[in-house]
């Protein structure tokens, strides 16, 4: 299994924990993002592959404070 198919089946297990979230869902949505993280960073050696993709998501929840709270530290 390649780790992109990883990543994406991470990206989806967070993204689907956002739209009509709470602070539980989110916090759920962090745990995968890290992972996803993880990836990108550690394995691939992708940091900017993360930085964008992470920042097109913070965007598209530019609305949700609590989400982006909880992610901050990603």
């Amino acid at each position: 299994m390649s780790y992109h198919l990883i990543i994406e089946y991470y990206w989806q297990k967070a993204y689907r924990n956002i739209p009509n979230g709470n602070r539980k869902t989110y916090s759920i949505a962090a745990k995968y993002l890290g992972k996803v993280k993880d990836i990108y960073i550690n394995i691939l050696n992708n940091e900017a592959g993360w930085v964008k993709r992470f920042s097109d998501l913070k965007y598209e929840f530019k609305k949700r404070p609590a989400f982006l709270e909880i992610v901050s530290g990603l």
